[in-house]
């Protein structure tokens, strides 16, 4: 019974990452397990990455201005 609980819990992490299925995929419960730890880390960095590049950018040459005051 938690092995349907892991697979259904695979599948939806994989859905909303966007990982997809692949031709590769866990077979046992703790390669599954892995498989969501590893996909929401990237995630997680990818979504930090973007956010700092985004606050970067609207903030713009904050520097420059604090430096001219």
């Amino acid at each position: 019974p938690v092995y349907l609980y892991i697979t259904a819990l695979y599948w939806t992490v994989a859905t909303m990452t966007s990982t997809g299925y692949g031709d590769l995929y866990p077979g046992t419960p703790e390669e599954r397990l892995f498989a969501i730890t590893v996909m929401v880390f990237g995630q997680i960095c990818f979504g930090t990455l973007l956010a700092t590049i985004a606050a970067h950018t609207a903030n713009g040459d904050v520097p420059k201005i604090d430096h001219l005051q």
